[in-house]
């Protein structure tokens, strides 16, 4: 007797990757909000952790936490917001 319904799939039947990409997808979204919370701490800055890559991409919130971590460590943080500065 097959556990196969009329659509193909298994029922009981154990599928590790589906469980991994579960489980992989919980583990970034908590590193997400590990992250935003620790800028937050560290600069007092709100930073929404689903909109983080966003938050980060033209590098001044990053440049900002090295300084307070490092100070003086970026000597000169550009905060043109030409699109030819930025990496997308």
């Amino acid at each position: 007797m097959s556990t196969k319904s009329a659509g193909g799939s298994h029922f009981g039947v154990f599928q590790p990757e589906e469980l991994f990409g579960q489980l992989k997808a919980e583990q970034v979204s908590r590193n997400y909000d590990m992250a935003a919370r620790f800028i937050e701490a560290v600069l007092g800055l709100h930073v929404d952790a689903s909109r983080l890559n966003e938050s980060l991409r033209d590098g001044v919130v990053l440049c900002r936490l090295i300084n307070t971590l490092r100070p003086g460590a970026v000597k000169r943080i550009n905060t043109k917001t030409l699109p030819f500065t930025q990496r997308l």
